[in-house]
C-alpha cells in the first residue's frame, strides 16, 4: 500500500506545475498594483509616488503559515524598476490554529526574508510583466520530493523569473495564464497577437521557443528507484524514461515539457545532450510517437 501511496504522491507533485492561475490586476486611487495569486501563496507589489509596500503569503494545506510586508523607496529609470527596501513586518500563523498571529517587525537584511529588488519591465500588448533575472531562492515550481533523482530547480540551473515566463509561453498559457511573476493588465487580456521574442532582453531569449519543438520517441521504459520513506524503510517504485530525438540544437532544455497530440500527456526533461533528450512520466507512450512542446 506504501508503493502505491510513494507513486501517487510522487506523479501528483510532478503535477503540480501551476498552470490554472488567472491574471488579475488592480489600480487604487494612483497606486500601481502588481501581482501574482497561486495555490495557498502569493505576492503584490504597490507602487506610489516613490514608495513600495511588497506583500507574500504562504501557508499550509493543513494550517500554519506566514505573511510579510516589506517597505520601501523605488526607484524607475525607462524599462528598469528597482526596489529600495528597509523594513518587514511578519505575521506567523501557529500551526494548530486559523487564526492566531504573532507579529513582527524588523529592519531588512538580505537574508531569508529578502526579496527581488531589481526587474525588467516588459510589454506585451495590454499586459506589464515585472521579470526578475534575480534567483527563486524561496520557490520551488518542482516540488523538492524529485530530488530523489531529479533536482530541476537546482542551483545549478539558477531559476529566474525569465525560467518561468518562458514555460507559460513555451507552453501556449501566455496570456490567459501565468506562472509566479508579476503582472498588471491595463484592461481585458488580447489574446490576438503572438508573444514577441525582441521585447525578452537579448540574454535570456534562448529559453523562449518562436516555434514549438516537435520530438519522436526513440525509447521508453520503466526503471525502479528506491526512496527512504521512514528512517531505515526503503520504498522501491518505478517511473517511466522516455528518450527524445531532440536537444540542445533544438532548444530543449531541462525542466521543459512535452505533450502527446490530445494534451493528456506530458513528459518533463530532466537531461539533454546535442542531439537527444530525456525525459520523466507518469503516463504510457509508444515508441515512434510524436511529442510537442505546445499543441494548444
Amino acid at each position: 500500500m506504501k508503493k502505491l501511496i510513494i507513486i501517487v504522491v510522487l506523479f501528483s507533485l510532478i503535477n503540480c506545475v501551476n498552470k490554472n492561475t488567472q491574471i488579475t490586476t488592480e489600480k487604487l486611487n494612483d497606486t500601481l498594483i502588481y501581482n501574482y495569486k497561486g495555490f495557498n501563496n502569493g505576492m503584490k507589489l504597490y507602487l506610489l509616488g516613490n514608495k513600495f509596500k511588497y506583500e507574500q503569503f504562504s501557508y499550509g494545506c493543513t494550517g500554519g503559515g506566514e505573511s510579510s510586508n516589506i517597505t520601501g523607496k523605488f526607484k524607475i529609470s525607462k524599462n528598469k524598476l528597482h526596489l529600495e527596501p528597509d523594513s518587514v513586518k511578519i505575521k506567523v500563523l501557529e500551526f494548530d490554529s486559523h487564526s492566531k498571529f504573532k507579529t513582527y517587525n524588523l529592519k531588512y537584511k538580505n537574508d531569508s526574508l529578502k526579496i527581488k529588488t531589481e526587474y525588467d519591465i516588459i510589454n506585451w500588448n495590454n499586459i506589464q510583466y515585472l521579470i526578475s533575472s534575480q534567483k527563486n531562492e524561496n520557490f520551488r515550481t518542482h516540488q523538492q520530493i524529485l530530488t530523489i533523482d531529479y533536482d530541476i530547480d537546482s542551483v545549478l540551473y539558477k531559476r529566474n523569473d525569465y525560467h518561468e515566463l518562458a514555460d507559460f509561453v513555451n507552453w501556449g498559457d501566455e496570456p490567459k495564464e501565468h506562472g509566479r511573476y508579476l503582472t498588471q493588465i491595463k484592461k481585458d487580456v488580447d489574446t490576438t497577437k503572438k508573444f514577441e521574442i525582441n521585447k525578452i532582453p537579448k540574454k535570456w531569449r534562448n529559453l523562449f521557443l518562436e516555434y514549438p519543438v516537435i520530438a519522436k520517441i526513440t525509447k521508453f521504459g520503466t526503471e525502479k528507484r528506491s526512496y527512504e520513506y521512514f528512517e531505515n524503510d526503503i520504498e522501491e517504485y518505478y517511473v517511466n524514461i522516455v528518450t527524445l530525438n531532440k536537444g540542445s540544437e533544438d532548444k530543449v532544455r531541462v525542466g521543459m515539457m512535452f505533450f502527446n497530440k490530445s494534451n493528456e500527456k506530458f513528459i518533463k526533461i530532466i537531461s539533454v545532450s546535442k542531439n537527444n533528450s530525456n525525459g520523466i512520466t507518469s503516463d504510457t507512450l509508444k515508441k515512434g510517437e510524436l511529442v510537442k512542446t505546445n499543441f494548444n
